[in-house]
């Protein structure tokens, strides 16, 4: 089977859209807010909530983006840079 007949299956699109927003939006959520609080100069409970808040607005609305764009390599291209560059500033301490 090839590649472009796999992507010609609606059922293969869906669960791909799928995967992407479930896997790579909690990710994504999981670093921005991580580099965030780091930026930020909160401590105790209101960094936990303000961690907790941005995660699952960006969740949403990475969500959401996934199941609007109509090109399935283009989101898959998009969250796998966006992923990696904020991995890559967490890890790098770009908000400290």
């Amino acid at each position: 089977m090839k590649i472009k007949s796999l992507f010609a299956k609606p059922a293969f699109n869906v669960t791909l859209r799928t995967l992407l927003a479930a896997v790579g939006g909690y990710s994504a959520s999981a670093g921005l807010s991580l580099l965030l609080a780091s930026m930020m100069a909160l401590e105790g409970r209101e960094s936990i909530v303000f961690i907790r808040l941005v995660f699952l607005t960006v969740y949403t609305l990475l969500i959401i983006w996934v199941f609007s764009v109509n090109s399935e390599r283009k989101i898959f291209t998009q969250m796998v840079l966006l992923n990696a560059l904020l991995w890559l500033g967490v890890a790098f301490g770009i908000g400290e």
